[in-house]
């Protein structure tokens, strides 16, 4: 049921001509991409709070994860800043994501889609 819901959820959010037809070059074509395949995309989410005190960078955690799994799996590990994205943008980032990294908050709610 959840995920019927999610997928009711994207659809709506990303529905034909939001954000103008744009997309950046960290967001996936969500029907596209299958996430049980190589590469193995892994979102680190890097002071993307607007409240500079919870301003947190992951760049450690993401070169560990490269050092200790690049190795053995195709990984493509992106950097971004989530509160410089639209929300549409951030739906299809988490969605074409294996593994999101982010704060506990508000923001980390994209990781349900």
């Amino acid at each position: 049921a959840f995920y019927r819901f999610r997928n009711w959820m994207v659809g709506r959010l990303l529905s034909p001509g939001e954000n103008n037809g744009r997309a950046t070059d960290d967001v996936v074509d969500v029907e596209k991409r299958d996430l049980s395949r190589p590469p193995y995309r892994i979102v680190v989410s890097n002071n993307s709070s607007t409240d500079a005190r919870r301003n947190i960078s992951f760049e450690e955690h993401a070169a560990a994860l490269r050092r200790k799994l690049g190795k053995k799996y195709e990984l493509d590990i992106r950097r971004v800043e989530l509160s410089d994205m639209s929300v549409a943008d951030q739906v299809k980032l988490a969605a074409g994501a294996s593994m999101l990294v982010t704060a506990a908050g508000g923001g980390a709610s994209i990781g349900h889609f």
